[in-house]
């Protein structure tokens, strides 16, 4: 499919619609502004308002935000806003919350991820992808730099890995995140962001970022970003999603992408396949 925008359009207009998050940084959620409203909802609000304008300007289609919901076409394609990933993040005044934007192609009730910008307007940090085109990071007005993973390398001696649990009885993720931090092969740490922390298996800096369950905001970012830097995807199953791809789900009235099983996102198979065993020998 041709994309009538590139790249760097879309980075240039996450950073800028995304900047208002920082005026509020390292003030009460709550804070007040001027005019009444809490100035981190209504900056975010507004955000996901601005991205939807422009984005439809550029490439019309379906859009499904986080925050304001979802406009509905006959198009096969859809933009999936995350204005503020990490919300919880941000309450604890860590500056790990990104502003995430995809563009997904459906195709027989399946969406692929085409073009993705994860950007982290306090900190600078921008990640990227475009299908058949490469995943970049850049850190503020730097040069960009291409993530390269190596699929095939062996297990590193520390496994530096994020596992982020979230609510839930259908799975025994407390369990597995338990067993990794006992685990002396791992070294976990919690972002409390989960596009930061997918992001950065894509340059190298972490090896493995795994969830319980994710809506596709995130998850189709990092598959792309895995795609295009060599790394991998599975949900909790070992089933594939780079190459399955993500379903197009009607939920209470209103389409969606679900990752129901959760995501594994892995700088390696060697590292996915440690992590999955874990996951195998508590859960099934």
């Amino acid at each position: 499919m041709d994309i009538p925008l590139t790249r760097s359009t879309l980075i240039d207009l996450v950073k800028r619609a995304s900047a208002p998050i920082t005026t509020a940084f390292g003030l009460p959620l709550a804070y007040q502004g001027k005019d009444g409203r809490d100035a981190i909802a209504a900056a975010v609000t507004d955000i996901d308002h601005a991205i939807q304008d422009t984005l439809m300007g550029l490439l019309a289609g379906d859009f499904i935000g986080e925050e304001v919901g979802g406009r509905f076409t006959e198009t096969h394609t859809s933009w999936l806003v995350d204005p503020l990933d990490g919300t919880g993040a941000r309450i604890r005044g860590l500056a790990s919350a990104t502003c995430i934007v995809t563009l997904m192609q459906t195709h027989n009730g399946v969406g692929r991820p085409l073009l993705t910008v994860i950007h982290n307007p306090v900190t600078q940090q921008t990640w990227s992808a475009q299908a058949n085109a490469g995943a970049f990071y850049q850190y503020a007005d730097g040069p960009e730099h291409q993530c390269v993973l190596d699929t095939h390398s062996s297990l590193p001696e520390k496994i530096l890995s994020t596992i982020t649990l979230w609510p839930g009885t259908d799975f025994h993720f407390d369990e597995v995140k338990n067993s990794v931090q006992a685990n002396s092969r791992f070294d976990n740490q919690d972002f409390g962001a989960l596009g930061s922390a997918h992001a950065t298996v894509a340059t190298g800096t972490t090896h493995l970022s795994a969830c319980r369950a994710s809506a596709a905001y995130e998850t189709a970012a990092a598959a792309l970003l895995m795609q295009e830097a060599g790394g991998v995807v599975y949900d909790l199953n070992g089933a594939n999603l780079i190459l399955d791809g993500f379903p197009l789900q009607n939920k209470d009235g209103k389409h969606t992408f679900l990752i129901p099983n959760g995501a594994v996102v892995a700088s390696s198979e060697a590292v996915a396949q440690e992590f999955l065993q874990i996951v195998r020998l508590i859960n099934f």
